[in-house]
């Protein structure tokens, strides 16, 4: 089943059009009246409809059911260091959205060598990647912030707060509806980083196994790990 982005997309829609850029993504589909489809609104609604009638400009579709997102958490926040590298970076962005994050928080690290980030070329990134897994939710992205200020302004915000790095213990059952998710540069966290993360009530460090990751492999890892601990 195919899924195209509607943000105007709300529970009180019996009737979705498809218009702009995503009508001419549903005919490079080739995407037909009669076909079944998903609609997410990026915003954590989504369902299934069924196609009635399409024009160049238009695709007009009957919501057939909702389709929740069944996550086993409410808010997976991943707070993954900079990359320099745009293509590793962007991998990192996608697989993040497809594996169920629902924000993204840049990190520039004090090893980070790039600090900045293309707001607008992420998101289409991940737009590209909430269409291919079906997702509800369209991370948001944040401004990117320090391990400091990142830990002062949001860690209150969750109930596990998972550092990837060597020194923690094997990943295990976390509890918890609001999870932050830490993975650092090439260069692994600084000491001080490591401090700042373990002076957290909240913090928990994971080691994700013997071979030496690339970061963007980490976060994978990482999160495949999560979504199965968190359905036993």
């Amino acid at each position: 089943m195919e899924c195209l982005y509607q943000p105007k997309l709300t529970p009180d829609h019996s009737v979705v059009d498809i218009t702009g850029s995503e009508a001419h993504h549903a005919r490079v589909l080739r995407l037909r009246p009669g076909d079944t489809l998903m609609i997410s609104n990026g915003a954590g609604y989504r369902v299934v409809a069924r196609i009635t009638r399409m024009s160049k400009e238009r695709v007009e579709c009957e919501v057939l059911r909702a389709a929740p997102e069944n996550l086993p958490w409410q808010q997976l926040v991943v707070a993954p260091a900079i990359l320099h590298d745009r293509h590793r970076w962007e991998f990192l962005m996608e697989k993040a959205t497809e594996l169920g994050a629902t924000a993204i928080a840049p990190l520039v690290a004090e090893r980070s060598v790039k600090r900045t980030i293309n707001k607008s070329r992420l998101h289409a990134k991940l737009l590209a990647a909430l269409k291919q897994a079906q997702r509800a939710i369209l991370p948001e992205v944040w401004t990117p912030m320090t391990v400091q200020q990142f830990l002062e302004t949001a860690a209150s915000r969750f109930e596990a707060l998972i550092v990837a790095d060597v020194s923690g213990q094997s990943p295990a059952p976390i509890a918890a509806a609001r999870i932050a998710l830490c993975v650092g540069p090439e260069g692994g966290w600084s000491t001080t980083e490591l401090q700042h993360f373990r002076a957290s009530p909240a913090a928990t460090l994971w080691n994700l196994g013997t071979q030496r990751l690339r970061a963007e492999t980490a976060v994978v890892v990482a999160l495949s790990c999560l979504r199965c601990l968190q359905k036993q």
